[in-house]
């Protein structure tokens, strides 16, 4: 049997046909997306015959390809799109003294998230007043300039971030289920490990005494 073509791995589905596609398969002829308008793709023929090459069209064609259906996000979401990208590998370490901070960093989300599609049940933010916020006392409410003692730029950023059903002036931005197994690509990438000492540590002067 033949096995079904699957995407390649850590891959968000294309919107597009991919204009740098060629594919000679077994035929010789380079066939571009175009050769494939108004045909099926997910079987293959014309010399493509591998489960790797049909796996190739089938991401790459989604437009000419009669039998696949291109995946758009919402406008809203195109943005996150680079955050799809395998995590690159880890460069050279960094110097041991970190460079100065800026004097005031611009309120933001935090970096490599998601938007949220619903309220945070863990949330909550005393800010300056001492009471325990939850989403729950932000329905129907503005958030995105903070109030009763949540005031600094980092406190409503994480309420902004935290709350999009609650907040009145927060929007929720929830991926289609055909995208919602894609989420977990979306993590941040792991920091890198301490670097590895220059030379190894010097041995104790004397060796402890044996048993």
């Amino acid at each position: 049997l033949r096995p079904p073509a699957a995407l390649p791995p850590a891959r968000l589905p294309r919107c597009t046909d991919d204009a740098e596609y060629r594919d000679a398969g077994s035929g010789g002829f380079a066939w571009q997306c175009s050769d494939w308008v108004g045909f099926d793709c997910r079987l293959g023929g014309y010399g493509i015959e591998t489960a790797e090459g049909i796996g190739l069209l089938v991401y790459s064609c989604p437009e000419s390809c009669r039998d696949v259906e291109p995946h758009c996000l919402p406008p809203s979401l195109a943005p996150l799109v680079p955050l799809l990208s395998p995590c690159p590998l880890p460069q050279n370490p960094p110097p041991l003294s970190p460079p100065m901070p800026p004097l005031r960093p611009p309120a933001a989300l935090p970096p490599a998230r998601l938007p949220r599609c619903t309220d945070d049940a863990e949330y909550r933010d005393a800010g300056s007043g001492g009471f325990a916020w939850q989403c729950s006392d932000w329905v129907g409410f503005d958030c995105r300039l903070g109030g009763y003692g949540i005031e600094t730029a980092e406190g409503i950023g994480l309420l902004v971030y935290s709350c999009p059903e609650s907040c009145r002036d927060v929007e929720p931005h929830c991926l289609p289920p055909s995208l919602a197994p894609l989420v977990p690509l979306l993590s941040p990438c792991p920091l890198p490990q301490n670097p590895p000492p220059l030379s190894p540590p010097m041995p104790p002067l004397r060796p402890p005494a044996a048993l």
